[in-house]
């Protein structure tokens, strides 16, 4: 436990060293190092940072609701909420995608979460899938590309809905 706390602390202190550097240094001072420094590895922290910064709040959503899940959540609630018949359990899990802002990196710790409480694998897979494609960014992001077109983004979450319960059953 002591091995794993500390590799834990270790991340966070290389992240919040990287974020710091990046808010409070200011590099434009240093510009005579640029000319030194390969385009290549310019772009490729422009490119990490992005990411980084685009990614964060959505893995920080999926931190906090499986940290709920693992604190108020007792195991009984789950057996309790997802009906018996496997079948019937995927079309509840596969709609609970519409209305968790989290993307495929934000869903794993919550999946991880309630298979520890007992969800079943195969509920588990289908959660996994259905989050990313079918939530409410990725829908507002379909109907804003399409807007001559609204009709698209409901097709796009129609789809989406079917290709995850395909993917349950």
């Amino acid at each position: 436990m002591v091995r794993k706390v500390g590799q834990e602390v270790l991340i966070l202190f290389v992240l919040f060293s990287y974020l710091f550097c990046y808010v409070f240094i200011d590099f434009t001072n240093l510009s005579s190092l640029f000319h030194k420094v390969p385009k290549e590895l310019l772009n490729m922290n422009t490119i990490f940072i992005s990411l980084f910064l685009e990614a964060l709040p959505f893995v920080l959503i999926g931190i906090i609701v499986s940290s709920i899940i693992h604190v108020f959540v007792k195991p009984e609630t789950i057996s309790k909420i997802l009906p018996k018949n496997a079948l019937l359990a995927f079309i509840p899990v596969a709609l609970i995608g519409m209305i968790m802002p989290v993307c495929e990196c934000g869903i794993v710790p919550i999946v991880r979460s309630l298979l520890k409480k007992g969800m079943p694998p195969y509920i588990g897979i289908v959660f996994l899938s259905s989050v990313p494609i079918i939530n409410p960014i990725v829908f507002t992001s379909t109907y804003y590309a399409f807007q001559s077109n609204s009709q698209m983004a409901f097709l796009r979450l129609g789809l989406a809905f079917i290709v995850v319960l395909l993917i349950g059953f």
